[in-house]
């Protein structure tokens, strides 16, 4: 009996030894395995990363004796994780760029990878705003706006994001939160020499005022118009149609010295002859309406060309009777 006790226990160790010898690290194991996901890296960075990630965990099993391994290995992750990552948004794949740089930073915080989380955390702005100019593109307005301010969230200086959320906001019809936005990134611009966005997004509120004082101006809303085309020239000085709607719909109120000033700095700013003759023409009519028929014949007479002209003739020859 004994002997068959003594036989079964020594065949147990005999059995045993090899699977604790499977499952056992040593030092060697991490190195080789270290060197697989070196060889690896050049063809498939993915599977490179997951070899190296359960090196650094052979490691800890291993010891202190494999800590020179362990810290090459750490070294390696958020590098790699990083330019998977940069490859990603290389393809335009935003969203899962986005994702793996947040992995990114991870690593470089478990890792102690300052540079690459730094480098990161600069991408993230970019990132976003791409994707928000995509989601701009295909008219989904509201996952713009939200990707955008994804971007201000990293960047609060972003000017790109600033007047592309004007974009998406006018889009909406929402010229209040454009108004905002734009004037953002006319002040950062400005600010930051990045006078090309500056110029966009003044430009941008000057037509947009120019546009709805046109569209007031239409349904004979001339309050409207004038206070829209004021704001047009808040943002566009130089804005020839913007002091035509003025001239017009000041005429049409009977506020005939504040037709003559608009006509005058419209003339002041408008170089075509047929432009500045639509000028001529109100200016003779707030005159007419002052009783000032000397000075509003003198102003229709100069209405040589255009639409305007045959109206000119008539009240020179028949109303006025100009001589």
């Amino acid at each position: 009996m004994k002997k068959t006790l003594i036989l079964a226990a020594a065949m147990t160790v005999l059995f045993l030894a090899p699977n604790q010898r499977l499952f056992s690290q040593t030092k060697d194991d991490a190195g080789n395995a270290y060197n697989n996901a070196r060889t690896l890296a050049a063809t498939d960075k993915s599977g490179a990363l997951k070899g190296m990630i359960e090196v650094v965990s052979m490691c800890e099993k291993v010891g202190a004796e494999a800590d020179d391994i362990k810290k090459m290995a750490s070294a390696v992750i958020p590098d790699w994780q990083y330019q998977i990552a940069n490859d990603l948004l290389k393809e335009k794949k935003y969203d899962e760029a986005i994702a793996a740089f947040d992995q990114t930073i991870l690593y470089a915080d478990k890792y102690g990878d300052s540079e690459k989380k730094e480098k990161s955390l600069n991408q993230m702005p970019k990132l976003y705003f791409f994707k928000g100019q995509d989601l701009l593109k295909a008219e989904k307005l509201d996952e713009a706006l939200a990707s955008f301010d994804k971007a201000i969230g990293y960047d609060a200086d972003y000017t790109k994001a600033y007047y592309s959320k004007g974009v998406a906001f006018k889009k909406k019809n929402d010229y209040e939160n454009m108004q905002k936005a734009m004037d953002k990134a006319f002040e950062l611009g400005t600010k930051s020499n990045d006078t090309a966005t500056a110029a966009k997004a003044r430009d941008a509120m000057g037509s947009t005022f120019l546009s709805r004082a046109n569209k007031a101006f239409s349904t004979k809303g001339y309050a409207q118009a004038i206070e829209l085309a004021n704001s047009s020239l808040s943002y566009t000085p130089n804005n020839s149609p913007a002091f035509l709607i003025l001239a017009v719909s000041y005429n049409s109120t009977s506020k005939f010295d504040l037709a003559i000033d608009a006509a005058k700095k419209g003339l002041a700013v408008e170089t075509k002859p047929e432009k500045q003759a639509d000028f001529y023409f109100e200016t003779g009519k707030a005159y007419e309406g002052k009783k000032d028929n000397a000075n509003a014949c003198a102003n229709y007479k100069k209405v040589t060309v255009g639409p305007k002209k045959a109206a000119a003739d008539y009240q020179i020859v028949t109303v006025l009777k100009c001589k």
